[in-house]
């Protein structure tokens, strides 16, 4: 496993409301405005959806799809390349890359962020207070309100749960996801896949090598 640091390889992006970046192997397309936002991306398919204080995000194999609110910012990152958003409350240079086999992703915003990868794709979600993603190998369904959230994955494998407060995290061999509230990150590595997380506040990441089972990640959580 390599980490490649910021100056090597991260764009951030920035304007002054908010910020967005979609990018996979093949076509990205995204639409914002000051409120809303809402990306459609084709290939082999990904839908993200946003407003003010709820999402929903769509992942499959080969896409990425991130979402957008107001104060927060996130990004996605495919195969071969990285990417960062930045919003207008939070440092302007912040972005963080981390690297494994094939993808890397950095995620920031005011208070929170999440991403979420396994070995060919990534994606991730954020709103102002909470976040859900679902992911497997073709489909994914989300489902999120305004103060919690829950994702469940099948296939490749993690479950994460989130409340505003606290955060659980949960990856086997090929998939990792790390999951933030409000005040605090955590991120989670497998063998393959590496993803960090930063907030305003506090930040914390491991990156492990070998196996180690969801249920001595989630111990050591």
């Amino acid at each position: 496993m390599m980490i490649i640091t910021p100056h090597q390889f991260s764009t951030s992006v920035h304007d002054d409301n908010n910020s967005t970046s979609v990018h996979d192997d093949n076509n990205s397309t995204s639409v914002h405005d000051d409120n809303n936002f809402t990306s459609v991306h084709d290939d082999n398919n990904s839908t993200s959806v946003h407003d003010d204080n709820n999402f929903t995000s769509v992942h499959d194999d080969n896409n990425s799809t991130s979402v957008h609110d107001d104060n927060n910012s996130t990004s996605v990152h495919d195969d071969n390349n990285s990417t960062s958003v930045h919003d207008d409350n939070n440092s302007t240079s912040f972005s963080t890359s981390v690297h494994d086999d094939n993808n890397s992703t950095s995620v920031h915003d005011d208070n929170n962020s999440t991403s979420v990868h396994d070995d060919n794709n990534f994606t991730s979600v954020h709103d102002d207070n909470n976040f859900t993603s679902v992911h497997d190998d073709n489909n994914f369904t989300s489902v999120h309100d305004d103060n919690n959230s829950t994702s469940v994955h099948d296939d490749n494998n993690f479950t994460s749960v989130h409340d505003d407060n606290n955060s659980t995290s949960v990856h086997d061999d090929n998939n990792s996801t790390s999951v933030h509230d409000d005040n605090n990150s955590t991120s989670v590595h497998d063998d393959n896949n590496s993803t960090s997380v930063h907030d305003d506040n506090n930040s914390t990441s491991r990156f492990k090598q070998g196996g180690e089972s969801p249920e001595d990640i989630c111990r050591d959580l």
